[in-house]
């Protein structure tokens, strides 16, 4: 199994160097909105094939992209809008703007950089040809350099130009069949995650001050909005990001607890909820709206499925309904009150544990009717041959 690291390389461009950088940055972002027109009047085209085959050379003699970034450009957004369709906002159009950096290739031939290490350069295609630029990192992002590049994103911060490059590397991984331990976890708010394992044991991780400091960032954020002076855009600009960075170096601590306490147990398998459009099904309160949607649960989950990779632990993933309203011992619905889950049958039990149960059964039973299935097809298969 391919796992990915991501390097962030400062780039150190001359003046000449740096505004061939904007320059690109700007054509890609032109182009991909361009390519957005032409699949949204397309019926919202998410076949890479026919974006680029109704646009391609349009795009090459419009913007002066270089070839494989053209291709790029075409492959993300055909990529967004299946996306979009499969998040049930199929009909939008799609904008891009350059917030997000652009699409760069790599991999054994370069194609839209490559990095000379031993020179502290990167070789990046622009719309005024090749440039080597210098860059500088740490030695946390120069330990990845010894595997394969993947794609980067080339970004712009405070005037500073940044190139995330991912690396992969052949983790081998348990197959989740084999598995003998099952470690459910449950991804929260007041909780950030509740992982427990097939004798009993849990850990409980706690959101309580995460929140607090959350609400801190938003309401300094309205005071701030609410003023509108010079002075408070420029205390608005001095914070944005620091509650993402905190956020992820959350999410970091909590996604290496669960996956050491997976690594206790004998060949185990972490099952999570596939949370994939929650946001959009989800109902809540209106005073948890906003603590809702600004939650990075998709980031916690990628952080333990790429340390899980690291430790050959498998991840997958189950259907989230009713995993907090059913009871974990019977399989009835029963009453959940803030952390307190009880049932008819007598059960009681932490809330959070009892829906991390679930989710680890719903693995269990999904993979006992799947080994079921294909032991039937084994057999047809046979007599079928006598």
């Amino acid at each position: 199994m391919d796992t990915q690291r991501t390097a962030r390389l400062k780039l150190q461009p001359t003046p000449e160097q740096a505004t061939l950088l904007d320059s690109t940055m700007s054509a890609y972002c032109d182009a991909l909105n361009y390519l957005s027109s032409i699949a949204h009047a397309s019926g919202n085209c998410s076949n890479y094939v026919r974006l680029h085959k109704a646009a391609y050379y349009d795009v090459r003699e419009r913007f002066g992209l270089p070839s494989q970034m053209t291709i790029s450009a075409e492959r993300q957004v055909a990529s967004m809008y299946a996306s979009m369709r499969s998040n049930g906002n199929g009909k939008a159009q799609a904008t891009f703007n350059l917030k997000g950096g652009i699409l760069l290739q790599g991999g054994e031939r370069g194609r839209d950089f490559s990095l000379i290490i031993t020179k502290n350069l990167v070789s990046i295609s622009t719309i005024g040809g090749r440039q080597k630029v210098a860059f500088v990192c740490g030695e946390q992002q120069r330990q990845y350099f010894n595997r394969a590049i993947g794609s980067a994103t080339l970004c712009k911060r405070k005037g500073t130009f940044y190139l995330h490059v991912v690396f992969k590397t052949d983790c081998d991984v348990t197959s989740p069949n084999n598995a003998r331990a099952v470690i459910g976890v449950d991804v929260g708010m007041n909780y950030l995650a509740v992982a427990s394992g097939p004798d009993g044991r849990a850990i409980f991780t706690g959101g309580g001050s995460v929140k607090q400091r959350k609400h801190h960032y938003r309401r300094v954020r309205a005071g701030m909005q609410s003023k509108g002076t010079k002075s408070a855009k420029r205390a608005l600009k001095h914070l944005s990001g620091r509650e993402a960075r905190f956020m992820q170096d959350v999410n970091h601590v909590v996604s290496k607890r669960v996956v050491e306490f997976a690594s206790r147990y004998d060949t185990p398998v972490i099952v999570l909820e596939d949370l994939t459009g929650i946001r959009d099904s989800a109902k809540h309160r209106k005073s948890q709206r906003a603590d809702f949607h600004s939650w990075a649960f998709y980031q916690l989950q990628n952080f333990i499925a790429y340390k899980a990779a690291t430790l050959g632990i498998p991840v997958v993933q189950v259907d989230p309904r009713n995993t907090s309203k059913a009871c974990s011992v019977c399989g009835a619905l029963g009453v959940r009150a803030k952390h307190n889950f009880t049932c008819a049958c007598g059960y009681q039990n932490h809330a959070d544990y009892n829906a991390s149960r679930n989710i680890a059964l719903r693995f269990v039973v999904q993979r006992q009717v799947q080994l079921d299935a294909d032991e039937a097809q084994s057999t047809a298969s046979e007599v079928s041959t006598l």
